[in-house]
């Protein structure tokens, strides 16, 4: 019987990947900001790549590379929406004196964009620290990665593969 144990990550990146999925699925993954950054330039896969990573509850070196993936992914959301989003954040939400085509206005659409509107920032600053903190527990992905069946890397004389 294999020991998972053996190849846990350390307890600070579930925690860490705990509290950035919480920020994320409760911010930045709803339909009132995706719908706004509809020619956002980020690639699909790259928000499929946070959603894997950030559900991930207990991570093992098994997971490295698509932690990686999903933190990479993170970074350049977080970049994207500081250089193409917060500068125009008025217009994007639907806030500009012209109008916002495309948004259906009534009271509680409005309140809720204005609320999304200023707390966009404050998130945005949030999820950075959040992500920092991963990349620092983060271990990188070990040149041989072990083997599911031995626990020893592949490739090495004690796995029996050469």
């Amino acid at each position: 019987m294999m020991n998972t144990a053996a190849h846990a990550l350390p307890s600070t990146v579930s925690d860490s990947i705990s509290r950035i999925r919480e920020l994320y699925m409760s911010y930045f993954d709803r339909s009132e900001l995706s719908s706004a950054l509809r020619d956002f330039p980020m690639e699909n896969r790259q928000y499929q790549d946070i959603r894997h990573a950030l559900s991930l509850s207990n991570p093992t070196v098994w997971d490295l590379p698509v932690l990686h993936r999903g933190l990479t992914a993170l970074k350049d959301y977080i970049r994207l929406l500081r250089l193409f989003v917060l500068p125009r954040s008025n217009q994007k939400l639907g806030f500009s004196f012209l109008g916002s085509p495309g948004f259906k206005e009534n009271n509680d659409t409005r309140i809720q964009r204005r609320l999304m509107l200023y707390a966009l920032p404050l998130n945005l600053d949030r999820l950075a620290i959040l992500v920092r903190e991963l990349d620092d527990h983060l271990p990188a992905i070990p040149a041989a990665m072990p083997s599911l069946r031995t626990g020893f890397p592949v490739g090495s004389a004690v796995s029996g593969r050469a």
